[in-house]
């Protein structure tokens, strides 16, 4: 990748916002940095601090004795998100405008971050109904928050229940150092209980996670 890409003249590595440049990793335009080369990794503070690390993924799957369009029924109900919520994690929803089955309706919950509370808001941006819904975070304690909820067909009785969330947190690789560990445990146990309740809510039972 030595040579301009996508038309994009190369710059000089003066320091500060300049025009975009393609970057090495992301594949993302840059407004930092001229990377077009891996030898430019090298010379590039800016892309450290803001390119890496790439967003953690967490997947979560659990097999049920139900439908999958029942599975999704259930969850786009009024009140699943509450009955979802673990008991010890101090969260309560404190505004809500449309249905989880709505790309746009969005959801402000009030959580505590250490010490503090602050409001974490998310909007659903896809939805294909009886399989999916996804939702994403506008504002709140992650860099990115991209959560996507599977529910796939396993027979005429049985389906896949499946979260998928890619997730980065604030700060760079200094977050990733000092609370990655901390942040899959909590969605590791979340998740756990999550599954749980939607497997006895329906009368399912719990089985192994998809390899």
């Amino acid at each position: 990748m030595s040579q301009a890409i996508a038309g994009i003249p190369r710059g000089s590595r003066s320091r500060g916002p300049r025009a975009p440049r393609l970057c090495w990793q992301e594949q993302t335009v840059c407004y930092y940095c001229d990377l077009a080369n891996m030898r430019g990794f090298w010379f590039c503070r800016e892309f450290v601090l803001i390119h890496l690390p790439m967003a953690e993924v967490f997947l979560k799957g659990t097999h049920l004795t139900v439908s999958a369009e029942r599975v999704y029924q259930w969850h786009i109900e009024p009140g699943a998100l509450e009955k979802l919520m673990p008991p010890w994690e101090p969260a309560r929803v404190i505004e809500r405008s449309g249905s989880t089955d709505q790309i746009g309706s969005r959801v402000v919950i009030s959580v505590r971050v250490g010490p503090f509370r602050r409001t974490w808001t998310s909007v659903h941006s896809a939805c294909e109904p009886g399989r999916m819904f996804r939702d994403e975070q506008v504002s709140g304690p992650f860099a990115q928050w991209v959560h996507t909820h599977s529910f796939i067909p396993a027979g005429a009785n049985a389906s896949w229940l499946e979260d998928r969330i890619e997730y980065k947190l604030p700060l760079g690789w200094l977050g990733r150092i000092a609370a990655g560990g901390y942040v899959r445990r909590k969605l590791e146990r979340m998740f756990e209980y999550r599954h749980r309740i939607t497997s006895q809510a329906l009368n399912g039972r719990a089985g192994e996670t998809p390899r």
